[in-house]
């Protein structure tokens, strides 16, 4: 982050969005998968944080433009098995825009 303090806002927008839940899409079967995406202040593990609100705040290095290298955050997409099971056959597909900016 260039801001003095570290502090960043990570911001996950997509076309295939509704009421803050993500979806993978099939447009010629006319079919959805929710995907969660979830965000984590730590750069190891899975996300923690839904990221229903589209935008989450966290601190990463303020000595460093670059972390210094290292992982700060994660952010994690996943999918249920009971979802996958209940899909149509299809080719899926999601855009996730990523947008990371100094608070």
């Amino acid at each position: 982050s260039s801001a003095t303090n570290g502090a960043y806002r990570l911001s996950v927008s997509s076309n295939n969005q509704a009421s803050g839940n993500f979806f993978m899409v099939d447009s010629s079967i006319n079919a959805s998968i929710p995907m969660a995406v979830l965000f984590s202040a730590s750069g190891s593990g899975s996300g923690t944080i839904p990221m229903t609100s589209n935008s989450v705040s966290a601190t990463g290095d303020s000595s460093s433009t670059d972390c210094s290298g290292g992982d700060n955050a994660t952010l994690t997409m996943s999918l249920t098995e009971a979802d996958l099971l209940a899909a149509k056959t299809g080719s899926y597909v999601e855009t996730l825009i990523i947008f990371v900016e100094p608070e």
